[in-house]
């Protein structure tokens, strides 16, 4: 699957091996607790794991990955996120995923973690 979208250079595509190394990169950037890179080989072939490159694409992202998965049939998407990443609850929240419950201390660090829902 590849989608050129409205913005000029952006290309939404199925991550590939040769993605990898920039995703544990950027995942190592962003997060205090990453994912490990062997999480990520383990994404490689499903539906919805996908790269962009541009910057500011999360909303098309995640609007491309949920088509996706609706393809597939996914009739429900569960995703964790930090309490504190307000920025990333209220995009979810845009695309329908509402909090179903919060897990005290989920993260190492002693963080909160909202587990968020999106029905079909």
């Amino acid at each position: 699957m590849t989608a050129t979208t409205a913005r000029v250079g952006t290309e939404v595509r199925e991550a590939v091996r040769a993605d990898l190394l920039e995703v544990f990169r950027i995942e190592k950037r962003s997060f205090a607790q990453p994912w490990p890179y062997a999480a990520f080989e383990g994404f490689l072939g499903e539906p919805g794991f996908l790269v962009a490159d541009d910057e500011g694409v999360g909303r098309l992202l995640l609007g491309e990955a949920l088509g996706t998965l609706a393809v597939d049939g996914a009739d429900r998407v569960k995703l964790e996120v930090r309490a504190t990443n307000g920025a990333a609850r209220s995009l979810y929240r845009e695309f329908d995923f509402e909090t179903h419950h919060v897990v005290p201390a989920y993260y190492d660090d002693g963080e909160d973690a909202h587990i968020m829902i999106r029905e079909a």
